[in-house]
């Protein structure tokens, strides 16, 4: 399905906050609701970012310095955006300045709004990658393929490594593969077990690993989502600009075109509300040894505040 149909990508309680904009008549109330949105954002997702010697654990009440403890994790065009809604909605709350309100500053407002939990997101796989833990892209991919490929698109666009060493890296681990096959070819004939071992990635080749995982998260998102012509010309198009090998490229349209044939096999989630089923199956699965940042920002993106969860469970709302 394509972006038109989805809603923002938040918890479900500050997506109410979020449609209030809609009900609302005079700019004024309009604002006030982005504000409310903001709000609820802070404390269900963003105050995981915070640390807690900062006032983490008990949110500051002056919306100005919550978003300034928020520069050590966003850029600062994500810090600017965050201001421009708490101004907004500081106008909006204000008699004195409604003649500063306008459609466009609203219309800012609400669409900036929309994509903090991709700039969550984004921000936190351009700071430590889609390896960073072993369930990151697991629990990512919960997530409807339309929002997936919105945040992986501009990863790829993000990306600052030189092409000559991504290609290189391919042949190297292409290399070391075929002369593992053939060692455990001669461990099997002797009756040995085969040789599991991997060698140990510096950090410029697990760098070079992460992106090849963004390009093919990215090529099967866009496959997910139904845009075939699309997800299969993109890794032509990495092909050809020297960012895939030969081998690299040619198994992973085979993998498409498997994928593309057998897509109705997949429980692919097309809504939010599938996509917190699907991660409420996925959240047990993960050792407590192993939650992390990740895991934890995730879920509150996609399930909001444990208390939330539970009121919505006992009013009926969830499926």
């Amino acid at each position: 399905m394509q972006e038109a149909d989805h809603p923002p990508l938040m918890p479900q309680r500050a997506f109410d906050y979020y449609l209030d904009e809609r009900d609302a008549s005079r700019l004024y109330q309009k604002a006030v609701s982005i504000r409310n949105c903001l709000e609820n954002l802070f404390r269900t997702v963003l105050v995981h970012l915070m640390d807690p010697e900062d006032g983490g654990a008990v949110l500051p009440t002056n919306l100005y310095r919550r978003i300034d403890l928020l520069k050590n994790f966003f850029p600062q065009d994500v810090i600017d955006s965050l201001h421009g809604i708490r101004e907004l909605g500081n106008d909006g709350a204000h008699e004195a300045n409604h003649k500063k309100l306008s459609n466009e500053r609203i219309r800012t407002g609400l669409r900036d709004l929309g994509l903090i939990c991709e700039w969550t997101i984004l921000t936190y796989f351009k700071k430590h990658g889609l390896r960073s833990k072993a369930w990151v892209a697991t629990l990512f991919s919960t997530l409807p393929p339309v929002y997936r490929v919105r945040i992986l698109k501009q990863l790829v666009a993000a990306n600052t490594l030189e092409q000559a060493q991504v290609f290189a890296q391919q042949e190297i681990t292409r290399e070391w593969n075929e002369r593992r096959d053939q060692e455990n070819f001669i461990r099997f004939s002797q009756g040995l077990p085969f040789n599991d071992q991997m060698p140990e990635e510096t950090e410029d080749e697990a760098k070079i690993s992460n992106f090849l995982l963004i390009i093919n998260k990215l090529a099967v998102a866009l496959v997910k989502n139904q845009q075939f012509d699309e997800g299969f010309q993109f890794i032509h198009d990495m092909h050809e600009q020297g960012w895939m090998t030969d081998a690299n490229a040619a198994y992973t349209f085979s993998d498409l075109q498997r994928l593309q044939a057998n897509l109705h096999r997949f429980p692919i989630a097309t809504t939010l509300e599938e996509a917190r089923r699907n991660l409420q199956e996925v959240l047990p699965l993960i050792a407590e040894e192993e939650s992390a940042l990740f895991t934890t920002l995730f879920s509150a993106i996609v399930l909001g505040r444990p208390e939330d969860l539970e009121a919505r469970e006992v009013d009926g709302e969830s499926g």
